[in-house]
């Protein structure tokens, strides 16, 4: 039976990876999906459909990114928004990405009487931990275990984080990992990889490792850059942006073979992936979100064949270890960063390494089987 779904997020979904592939597995299965995202710089259109999507856009509450406790006086503008709205939508259930979006999910459950799936992309108590003081965090934990009560199902990206929250006495929870589709990947052809590297003035024999992700401050990438001064025949790619953009040009202001592409939209992201031989990918020890982190970046690489150079850390480390699909770091300083990469620049040890990521496909590690566990929380939902 044909449901209304109506997803809330707390970004302008330009889109949103995880969105678009959880949008698309239930529009295909028959559902009517909605969206309401908060564009708090207006920078996207108010409405539009994309790919049977209805995206609502909410302009009114204006605000910033990274605002830290300020933002605390913008998002009831966005949850009033996005209620006044979501009512007239009238859905059969609310799907709320992330805590930021929980509260106001709560409230269009209690006026429609419709479901309550929360889809927590990250322990978002222990992300903010970078951007607010302990208290608030405090008070973020407090909110949300206040607020899953209300819910009906909990899907989580981490699957740490949803064995903490059964631990917590929470059911029913269903742990979905960020994978990608390696039909895409295998879209791209040899061809359009040499094409590509020709024009990044990349020689075809030359290693390449890539950090394609946010240049946020829970990420470690200067090590990589360091490293790239020690290995000046390896070439290092790195797709993305954010508050550590002006460390990172300073690091490699010197350095031939560091290439920025800058932000790249998502649809780039599959051929920037091909590109690269090792994909990069290390978080801030000792910072509390880390160990409830499950990048797009790791689930790019696995649907691409490339094995991925990280630290051991919660589901990050976890993962790979698991499929031996790539090489965990002891330690992030340039010098154990390069000794890593040079190790791979043994085609033998490369390979080896890349042909484990087919195990981790097969292993469910893809979106086809993600959005195959989406479908089976709605069928259980009704």
């Amino acid at each position: 039976m044909s449901r209304h779904i109506l997803m809330l997020l707390s970004n302008p979904y330009r889109p949103d990876p995880r969105v678009l592939w959880e949008a698309e597995a239930l529009i295909n299965a028959g559902h009517r999906v909605s969206l309401i995202a908060w564009d708090r710089q207006v920078e996207l259109p108010a409405h539009e459909i994309k790919g049977g999507l209805e995206i609502f856009r909410i302009h009114s509450a204006r605000s910033s990114y990274a605002a830290g406790l300020k933002q605390a006086l913008r998002v009831p503008s966005f949850w009033r928004a996005a209620d006044g709205l979501g009512r007239t939508l009238v859905p059969d259930a609310v799907h709320c990405h992330d805590l930021d979006s929980l509260y106001c999910g709560v409230q269009l459950k209690h006026q429609t009487r419709c479901r309550l799936v929360y889809d927590a992309h990250e322990n978002y108590p222990a992300l903010m931990s970078l951007q607010l003081p302990s208290v608030a965090v405090q008070f973020l934990k407090l909110l949300e275990n206040r607020l899953l009560h209300s819910v009906d199902h909990t899907i989580t990206a981490s699957r740490r984080f949803s064995v903490e929250l059964s631990a917590r006495g929470f059911s029913p929870i269903t742990a979905i990992g960020n994978y990608a589709d390696p039909e895409i990947h295998r879209e791209i052809t040899p061809g359009h990889v040499a094409t590509a590297r020709l024009e990044l003035g990349i020689p075809p024999n030359k290693l390449v490792v890539a950090y394609i992700g946010g240049f946020t401050k829970d990420r470690v990438i200067l090590p990589l850059l360091q490293a790239a001064k020690l290995l000046p025949e390896v070439h290092i790619l790195l797709a993305g942006n954010g508050p550590q953009r002006p460390e990172i040009e300073a690091c490699y202001r010197e350095t031939n073979n560091i290439h920025d592409l800058g932000w790249i939209p998502l649809e780039k992201v599959p051929l920037i992936t091909r590109l690269a031989d090792l994909v990069y990918y290390a978080l801030k020890p000792g910072y509390p979100g880390a160990e409830y982190n499950a990048p797009n970046a790791l689930g790019n690489a696995i649907a691409a064949g490339a094995p991925v150079l990280a630290n051991d850390i919660g589901d990050l480390g976890d993962t790979i270890r698991r499929y031996n699909c790539g090489l965990l770091l002891d330690e992030l300083t340039p010098q154990a960063v390069a000794g890593a990469i040079n190790r791979l620049q043994n085609p033998d040890a490369l390979q080896a390494l890349a042909a484990n990521t087919a195990l981790a496909v097969a292993g469910g590690c893809n979106t086809r089987a993600s959005q195959q566990k989406i479908l089976e929380v709605y069928d259980a939902l009704f």
